[in-house]
């Protein structure tokens, strides 16, 4: 299956960064040599015109998807939507997507056949949107504001890869609905369990540690309070924050040991208890919002199920390249979302390394204390094994990355926390309809009191160690071709793990010494650069001055305040220039120095 994933992810680049013309031009040489080669040579002949035909099959299923991406809706003046998601409260709008149906040009009405999709913001003044609903606008398609800094990520792309070509504003005297919800259709019945866990989750007091319980346990991550949500980021534990694979692995292992004591007493029920425990898992991956943390864990649970009832072992890369294929094979833009990413390749990094890490401390005996140290160094092993085919892509896409030591150190206390956390928000919103419906609402008053302190804990925990100076690394930079020889070392140390060849290690380590050595000598000395840059972002005045290592940024009050803001749209920029301190000024007071940072 390994193999078969790989071919389909080349297929997807070829897709991508290619032309139709290309494409076949490139497909037209690769099936003329392998026939060259089956004329001489049979061996391995068979296997390499599967692939070849799996290579073609990969371009002719994804090459759609992306063509489309290709083409404009400049030009358009109205347009028919269908709300596709639901609705989500902004302070001014409602914000959701919607695919395009039909569209005018030129005064002609068009059917929209390439699936464009758009957001859509629609004015608090009208009611909000239903997943269904249709609406005609009498408007055009909005580009998303392109990048105001140098190196500054580009939201025009990175939503044009998922598909959205630009945004609509929806008011009272612009659109109408043509087509109102006559049904409950299945987005909106998930929605309404989703409400109803929500409702389960208010009974916690603490206005920051419920919205962390929603986002953690329903996938509703509106309204996380800023500076946790920063803190979180900060220590590389962000996925906490939301629904993940760790979560609903948490949410399997209390499910399976369920069904598990039903099938103990009722053993003929085995298959009717597998159907259930998947029917719940997909149900809850729904209620989520089908992320694709929880859409890898789901379907790779799905997959491990239903080979343990038909009494298969599957090998674990196996399973995790079957999931993975089959989340491609419905949406293979998600091969370049950084979330998509970074769940896979965290998810590899523990298969391939975390069994030799725990190797190196196996303990003799076992009382109390020695269990106790080695379930550290079991969650020690997992962050490691994690983060090492993890860094590259956090260093490449956020150009910071947090202290290891330190995350190495909170990981084990925040795995007991977060899972405390989580099994007593899922029991609660487990027993919240049978309580209620027997009238005992203090036992869901009293968990919810439980449920607050250990949340409230574990966030004082993080802010503790997320306001510490040395928290994070700031100001890197690496390039995309360092980030493939990267990968390149650590296969090769991979390969070394597993065959202990002596060649294997002199290559890593020729491969190392030229890594370092281009990465010293590629830049310009930063000592000697020198940079003035004055711009308009979201109509306040931002002037960037930069002197050797050292960047100055006037900004308005509250850009300056927040950090969130520099990390956004000023960190890559700091990062390519090498900076290693700023000092920010408000523009109004351009004497008196608001905060200073040596290491961001």
């Amino acid at each position: 299956m390994l193999r078969v994933l790989i071919v389909w992810i080349i297929g997807i680049f070829a897709c991508k960064f290619l032309d139709q013309l290309e494409l076949w031009v490139i497909l037209g040489f690769l099936t003329f040599f392998i026939l060259l080669y089956g004329i001489f040579y049979k061996l391995l002949f068979e296997s390499l015109f599967l692939l070849l035909g799996l290579f073609i099959l990969s371009i002719i299923f994804n090459q759609p998807s992306f063509e489309k991406n290709r083409l404009s809706p400049k030009g358009i003046d109205a347009l028919v939507i269908r709300v596709d998601e639901p609705s989500k409260s902004k302070p001014k709008s409602w914000e959701t997507v919607a695919t395009i149906t039909q569209y005018r040009k030129n005064k002609r009405w068009f059917l929209e056949e390439r699936v464009w999709k758009i957001k859509c913001y629609f004015s608090k003044k009208i009611k909000g949107p239903r997943v269904g609903q249709i609406y005609l606008l009498a408007d055009t398609i909005r580009d998303f504001e392109k990048p105001v800094f140098p190196f500054e990520k580009d939201w025009g792309i990175y939503f044009k890869d998922k598909g959205i070509v630009g945004y609509v504003f929806m008011h009272a005297k612009n659109q109408k609905i043509i087509q109102p919800l006559e049904r409950v259709n299945f987005k909106d019945f998930l929605k309404k369990y989703q409400n109803f866990g929500i409702s389960a989750l208010s009974t916690m007091p603490t206005i920051e540690n419920r919205e962390v319980a929603e986002a953690m346990v329903l996938g509703e991550t509106q309204g996380i309070d800023a500076e946790l949500q920063e803190a979180y980021s900060y220590l590389g534990a962000i996925h906490i924050l939301s629904v993940s694979g760790m979560h609903l692995a948490l949410l399997f292992a209390l499910l399976n040991a369920i069904f598990a004591a039903i099938q103990k007493v009722f053993p003929s029920s085995k298959l009717l208890c597998l159907l259930f425990l998947l029917a719940l898992l997909w149900f809850y991956a729904g209620v989520t919002g089908f992320s694709a943390p929880v859409l890898r864990a789901t379907s790779t649970f799905t997959i491990l199920l239903l080979g343990k009832y038909f009494r298969q072992n599957i090998n674990s890369l196996n399973l995790l390249a079957s999931s993975c294929f089959l989340l491609l094979l419905f949406e293979p833009k998600d091969l370049f979302q950084t979330g998509f990413q970074l769940s896979y390749v965290a998810v590899l990094g523990l298969l391939l390394f975390q069994k030799p890490i725990l190797n190196l401390w196996q303990p003799q005996k076992t009382n109390l204390l020695i269990k106790i140290s080695y379930f550290f160094w079991e969650s020690t092993a997992v962050g490691i094994s994690a983060q090492l085919l993890t860094f590259p892509l956090i260093i490449y896409y956020f150009h910071q990355y947090p202290n290891v030591w330190i995350n190495l150190l909170i990981n084990p206390f925040l795995m007991v926390l977060s899972s405390l956390a989580l099994f007593i928000s899922f029991f609660q919103v487990a027993v919240y309809g049978p309580f209620l419906f027997f009238n005992l609402t203090i036992l869901n008053q009293w968990m919810g009191l439980v449920a607050d302190w250990i949340y409230a804990k574990m966030h004082q925990f993080m802010l503790f160690f997320a306001h510490l100076k040395s928290a994070v690394y700031s100001f890197l930079d690496m390039e995309i071709h360092d980030v493939v020889f990267l990968y390149l070392l650590l296969i090769l140390l991979i390969l070394w793990i597993k065959f202990r060849k002596s060649y294997l290690l002199l290559l890593f380590n020729l491969m190392l010494v030229c890594v370092v050595f281009t990465n010293e000598y590629k830049h310009a000395d930063p000592k000697l650069q020198k940079f003035v840059g004055k711009y308009v972002f979201r109509k306040e005045f931002v002037e960037v001055q930069i002197r050797g290592k050292q960047m100055a940024v006037w900004a308005t009050n509250s850009f300056v305040k927040d950090r969130r803001w520099f990390s956004s749209h000023l960190l890559p920029f700091a990062s390519k220039m090498h900076i290693q301190d700023t000092i920010l000024y408000t523009i109004n007071q351009p004497n008196n120095q608001i905060s200073r940072s040596g290491n961001r």
